[in-house]
Order: structure tokens, then sequence, then C-alpha cells
């Protein structure tokens, strides 16, 4: 028999040794027929086994209580362990995430449909809050050619490397991650109301060392450094991806 099984059946067995006697005693104080030395022998008998099992009992559910009270409190393992469940949670998995963009952005064609599917793996993944996709035209100026939740849809933005904040991106093809917002950025409002994004990414996707496309994303989650480093993944290996694609269209 398991120590488990034995603490089961150890308990059921108390609780109708418990029952029985409290049974007896209630028999004995209505029934004045037996012979008084049997109800005194009965009556001790009674109580003792009453007494043993109620008192085993206490004991039991204490001692569980104690135990749990030490293991939530005082165990310096058990705590750890729930940390570091809850710190794994709120990781990013930067190689297999990086992985799961580039794969489903890049089966796409044009760059709109590109742009479109980039912004929905991140809004799916990195559950960002708005997003535009600017595409380099034949003049080497940046046109949105694709946008999610846009603050301002009816003010088309475009630039040249160099100009504002994203032309400086596109210059120095290096990716961006502003973590303090000015204040006059605009919020993304939504039905629930409007907030203030917690950084602003700019990815630049480089293709034969020029520029050929920036991703401006704002959101308000994954704003450390794990945040960076992934857009840095992305925009080396979907760079890649559209410079074969680049090729081939040139071969054509």
């Amino acid at each position: 028999m398991t120590p488990s099984s034995f603490k089961y059946l150890s308990t059921w067995i108390s609780l109708i040794i418990a029952v029985l006697s409290s049974v007896v005693l209630f028999y004995l104080s209505i029934n004045n027929e037996s012979v008084a030395i049997n109800r005194f022998i009965l009556t001790i008998i009674a109580w003792a086994l009453l007494t043993g099992s109620v008192i085993f009992l206490f004991l039991k559910a204490s001692s569980k209580d104690v135990r749990e009270e030490e293991i939530s409190t005082s165990s310096p393992e058990k705590k750890s362990f729930k940390t570091s469940k809850t710190v794994k949670a709120d990781k990013l998995d930067i190689p297999s995430l990086a992985n799961k963009i580039v794969r489903k952005a890049g089966k796409a064609e044009k760059p709109g449909a590109l742009g479109k599917q980039l912004l929905n793996v991140c809004v799916k993944e990195l559950e960002i809050m708005a997003g535009v996709f600017y595409y380099a035209d034949e003049n080497n100026v940046f046109k949105p050619e694709a946008s999610y939740a846009n603050p301002n849809p009816d003010v088309p933005y475009s630039f040249k490397p160099g100009e504002g904040i994203t032309g400086q991106v596109a210059k120095n093809k290096q990716v961006m991650v502003i973590r303090k917002i000015p204040d006059e950025h605009a919020e993304v409002f939504s039905g629930l109301g409007s907030a203030k994004p917690s950084y602003i990414a700019l990815i630049p996707f480089v293709i034969n060392d020029q520029t050929k496309a920036v991703l401006e994303v704002a959101g308000f989650r994954w704003h450390n450094e794990a945040l960076e480093q992934l857009f840095q993944i992305v925009a080396r290996d979907l760079g890649l991806v559209l410079k074969e694609k680049n090729s081939v269209e040139k071969e054509q």
C-alpha cells in the first residue's frame, strides 16, 4: 500500500469511527436499560474512539494547511519555479518568431501584399497597435503600400532617404526602436478609446546595399532589447528574400 493510499484509507476509517462513536454515545444517552457497568465501559470506549478520531482528523488537516503555507511563502524553489514560468511566458522566442514572420511575409509577390502580410503577422505575434509599410519607387521615393490602424489614413506620407526619422532609417540602413515617445506623437484610436504607444520601431529592408522598403510599427508590448534583436533578424532575412525575388524579376 502506498503512503498516499494509506493516508486516504486512514482518513475514512477515522471519520467512520467518529460517526459510529457519536451514534453509540447518543444511543447510551437515551437508553437506560443496559447494565450500569456496561454503560460506563461503553461510554468510555466511545468517548476515547471519538476523541482519538477527531484529534487525528484535526492534526491531519492542520499539517496540510501548514505544508501549503510553507510551500507558498517559505520555499524559494517553489517561488522561483512559479516566477520562472511567468518570466518565460513574457519572453520572446527570437529565432522561431523571426523565422515565422519572414516565412509568412516572404510568400507575397507584390509590395502591397508583402506589406499587408508583414503587418498582419506583427499584429498577431507582437500585438502592434499600428503600422505602415513603405516601398521605394523608381525615383527612390518611399510611399505607403500597406497600413494597419493608421492614425492619419487621409494623409499619405512619402519621403526620400534622409527626410525625417523614417528617412534617416532608410539612409542609415539600421533598425531603430524609439522607446521615449514624444507627447505630440499621434495616438492610436479604436472603439475602446485611444492610447499612446510605448515604442516605435523602424525596420529597413536592404537590397544590394540600398534600402528598398521600411516597416514602421508602434506597440505597447515587447518593448525591451529582445524586440530590437528580433527586428534586426527580420530585416536581414526578409531583405535576403526580397533580394532573391528582385533578381528573379530582373531575369524575367
